[in-house]
């Protein structure tokens, strides 16, 4: 059990790896078209990381990623599953949660971390933690990657509108062909 843990976890924060993420996804995402549920997609940042690590040291960044992660596991729910995707970045699938209710889950996450900021600046002086969250739906028969490619281009939009925002986009409408009779 020990070696399963170890090979599906990140060492640092405890988060699921990326490859068991990935894993999981597909699942959730089956299972989400099988019931006909929501599956929402969060993608965070860490803003400004690199002068955390620059003015307080790697420690002062391990401390962020573990004070997002431990916030994190805080606020979600057993079903959902966080995981680190690489450096200070971090993906939560919500399963059988709206586009509208992930946001307010992110929002919640950002406020949850203001809230830590004096724990933070003690150990990387004078940059607080704030993150920046790019959120998205799946949408029925489109592969996982092209969900996360739209949740990484509103965290992108997070980060461009000046960071420590939580901005999502909505799955494309894909147009209904009917059948014409003859």
């Amino acid at each position: 059990h020990q070696a399963e843990y170890i090979a599906n976890h990140d060492h640092l924060t405890g988060a699921w790896s990326r490859k068991a993420f990935f894993d999981i996804a597909e699942r959730e995402l089956a299972r989400s078209r099988r019931n006909g549920q929501p599956l929402a997609l969060m993608l965070i940042d860490l803003d400004h990381f690199k002068a955390i690590n620059d003015s307080g040291g790697h420690e002062a960044g391990d401390v962020a990623l573990q004070l997002v992660a431990e916030r994190a596991r805080a606020s979600l729910r057993a079903a959902d599953c966080m995981a680190r995707l690489g450096g200070d970045e971090f993906a939560v699938l919500l399963p059988e949660t709206t586009l509208a209710a992930a946001c307010t889950v992110g929002e919640k996450l950002q406020d949850e971390l203001r809230q830590l900021a004096a724990t933070l600046q003690r150990h990387a002086g004078q940059f607080p933690l704030t993150l920046s969250i790019g959120v998205t739906a799946t949408q029925t028969d489109e592969p996982f990657k092209a969900t996360l490619a739209r949740a990484d281009a509103a965290l992108y939009a997070a980060k461009s509108a000046g960071r420590d925002k939580v901005i999502s986009l909505a799955p494309q409408l894909q147009p209904v062909r009917s059948r014409q009779a003859g």
